[in-house]
């Protein structure tokens, strides 16, 4: 890399070269100038003499500044490389006196050499020449004679004497061809039609002018006489006088001296208004207005000078705003009319859950009795009281002292298979795992389970594949952060289907005790694994359980905000997790956070996932629906405005394009939700009933949840009022 030396030892040599070109130039001036007689006689020896001098002292420093030299005793370099001294500088003093010892005014200051040099005539010239835009050579002649490498006389011989051919005096074949066929289309009939109708045409286009302008009543013109003859812009109109401007206003309006002194002071142009108000007695002591002429001349002039436009009228048809939605009759079948009503007498119905085979109807309430509904008969055949098992926080198994309060059913939820009959239920701090006897016939018990397995699956009835679940021991070891535990709840009553005389059996259960009550429950696809939603159970807001290893765990280290629901995805390893305004979707193998939705409303209560698993219905408390398309992004595709209260649940049907809400209002919603293949189409949403039959229960409350049949267009929904209702 060059360093600063030898960068400078370059300059030097550059400007070594670019002076020896400058000392070249000199001499040949000088020559010149010898030759011509410009010196004065007798001194051509000695110019010559110290041109040879000036060889030996002449600075080649080149383009270098001489402020670079300002610091050294020197102000360049010879052709032989010498340093060049620095001439003595005069002061101000020394040069006026050199100024007027000498008489000459026409001495200038050579900073590259360092010396005086007296300018001669021709220099004198030739500055200005230059200061009066001329050329500086006095002798030069800017317009010389034109060399005429052409000759501009014309020539009276042509360039070629080659005879004109026979073509340029005979008429064109091709022409005349042409002309031909150009005189029989005219007079053919099709062309004296089309001219017909071209002179018509214009004829209709050109304004008729015959109409009579002092004819006030202009019952005989036409529309288009009218436009014309009114052809013009109406001025626009002016905003009417406000109070202020009566000649009676209200006290309000008056100013005072200090507000009419500071009216006065401030800028015309910056007046609130271009008058103070005044108050008179009666109309006939107003004065003239002063400021009249002068309002309408700048209300002309602004009438005259700013360009004006008249406004088309948009002629737009109502009901061309609105979206085309398709016939309702094309998109049945859907829920049009109550059909069936189950009397549960159980206060307020906080939940239900359809079991996946569509014939039995679980339902939950305040009075904590968990009830077993044959959707065909609408009998109520299983009566199962929980009411005690979840009071107190205690533990399911131990024997209650004294008498306790019933607990209230928060959630249940059947597993999402048809040949199970696994129910979840959440009463109090306590989420209990519950093979539902007589639901099922008896079916052959696996050879892997012991004895005394075997003996209470037979007593109790139920299905294997839901007793191996409960009553196997775990399949591995693990660590749970809460604590499972074989529970002997209460006999369940059966109403229908059995004989007085037999006796109630005990069905297997399994008691999870969490910290406080667990609001919401979820259950994956392979029902092995649920999930349980705590609001105010702070990090451990969401737990998921495994039933085969008997492990709870905790997702999440430390809170996300209040948690109101979860969801499994159908076909993906994902855990949608709502929070009060956002939804967070987590991949639970890479234990990552995959998107966040913002669901744009200040409350989630629930959420509700399509079949396929690429839309996402959220609703909330501040009465709207809001559905998300999962590969558009992160924003709402469409918000449903559809109640006018707060909304409790929103549910998807299993295999056809519906879903529906429930609300406070007492109403539940039910819309056409059809999603495409084609991923160039969005998702069509079309409002398509409101079945308003429930009443309203305490506190205000509504309907509390709603279910699809998994099989049915059918629609099931309980509210505070103690009512189960079908729609079909």
């Amino acid at each position: 890399m060059p360093t600063k030396a030898g960068g400078g030892k370059r300059r030097r040599d550059i400007a070594k070269e670019d002076g020896a070109v400058a000392e070249l130039a000199g001499e040949a001036e000088a020559a010149g100038t010898a030759a011509s007689g410009a010196a004065e006689p007798g001194a051509v020896g000695a110019a010559d003499e110290s041109d040879s001098e000036d060889d030996g002292v002449r600075n080649m420093v080149g383009d270098v500044p001489l402020e670079w030299y300002d610091e050294y005793d020197h102000i360049g370099y010879g052709l032989d490389g010498q340093r060049l001294a620095r001439p003595p500088q005069l002061d101000e003093l020394d040069a006026l006196i050199e100024r007027y010892d000498k008489g000459n005014s026409r001495t200038v200051y050579d900073a590259l050499h360092g010396e005086l040099v007296e300018l001669t005539d021709d220099d004198v010239g030739m500055i200005r020449r230059i200061q009066g835009n001329q050329y500086p050579d006095a002798n030069f002649d800017p317009y010389p004679d034109t060399v005429e490498w052409v000759s501009s006389v014309p020539e009276k011989e042509p360039l070629w004497a080659r005879p004109e051919p026979k073509s340029r005096f005979v008429p064109s074949v091709w022409e005349r061809k042409r002309i031909v066929r150009l005189v029989r289309a005219m007079r053919s009939e099709s062309y004296a039609k089309s001219q017909a109708a071209q002179a018509a045409a214009k004829e209709r286009q050109r304004p008729d002018y015959n109409y009579a302008i002092w004819d006030e009543t202009l019952e005989d013109l036409t529309r288009e006489q009218r436009r014309l003859m009114y052809k013009r812009l109406n001025a626009p109109k002016q905003p009417p006088p406000t109070n202020a401007e009566s000649y009676n206003p209200p006290a309000e309006y008056l100013l005072s001296a200090e507000e009419e002194a500071e009216w006065l002071a401030t800028d015309r142009e910056d007046r609130p208004s271009n008058f103070v108000p005044r108050k008179y007695d009666s109309l006939r002591r107003v004065p003239a207005y002063t400021n009249l002429p002068m309002e309408r001349f700048q209300r002309c002039l602004d009438l005259y000078l700013c360009p004006r436009t008249q406004r088309a009228k948009l002629d737009i048809a109502p009901e061309s705003l609105l979206p085309q939605l398709p016939d309702l009759s094309q998109l049945e079948p859907y829920p049009k009319r109550l059909s069936a009503s189950y009397a549960a007498d159980a206060g307020c119905v906080r939940t239900l859950s359809v079991h996946a085979g569509g014939q039995w109807l679980a339902t939950g309430g305040d009075d904590g009795i968990v009830r077993v509904w044959e959707v065909a008969t609408g009998r109520c055949t299983l009566s199962w009281d929980l009411g005690g098992v979840g009071g107190g926080g205690a533990t399911p198994d131990a024997a209650p002292s004294a008498p306790r309060a019933a607990e209230p059913i928060h959630r249940l939820a059947f597993a999402p298979a048809a040949d199970r009959s696994m129910l979840a239920v959440s009463i109090g701090p306590i989420v209990l795992l519950v093979a539902l006897p007589h639901l099922h016939p008896p079916a052959p018990q696996p050879a892997q389970l012991t004895r005394a397995a075997t003996a209470a699956i037979a007593s109790a009835a139920v299905p294997s594949a839901d007793a191996a679940a409960l009553l196997a021991p775990p399949a591995a070891a693990g660590a749970s952060v809460i604590a499972w535990a074989r529970c002997d709840v209460p006999p369940p009553v059966v109403l229908a289907g059995r004989q007085a005389a037999d006796e109630p059996r005990l069905p297997p259960a399994l008691s999870i005790a969490h910290a406080k009550a667990a609001k919401q429950l979820a259950w994956h696809p392979r029902c092995d694994y649920f999930a349980s939603v705590v609001p105010e159970g702070g990090a451990r807001a969401v737990l998921l359980h495994q039933i085969s290893r008997r492990v709870s765990q905790q997702p999440f280290a430390k809170s996300k905000g209040r948690i109101e629901s979860v969801l499994f995805h159908s076909t993906r390893p994902h855990l949608f997790v709502a929070t009060q305004r956002e939804v967070r979707v987590y991949d639970l193998l890479k234990q990552t956070l995959v998107k966040k939705l913002s669901a744009e409303v200040q409350w989630i209560s629930s959420m509700a996932l399509h079949p396929a698993g690429d839309n996402l219905v959220v609703g909330s408390y501040d009465k709207s629906v809001v559905w998300f398309d999962l590969d558009l992004g992160t924003r709402p595709y469409k918000a449903l405005r559809s109640h006018t209260l707060a909304v409790r649940a929103v549910a998807f049907h299993s295999s056809l394009p519906l879903f529906a809400s429930a609300s406070d209002d007492l109403g539940v919603q039910v819309f056409h939700g059809q999603v495409h293949d084609d991923l160039g189409s969005n998702a069509t949403i079309v409002p398509l009933k409101r079945l308003e039959v429930h009443a309203a229960g305490q506190a205000g409350l509504g309907v509390m949840d709603c279910a699809f049949h998994p099989q049915q267009p059918w629609l099931f929904s309980c509210g505070a009022d103690g009512a189960v209702h079908l729609y079909t």
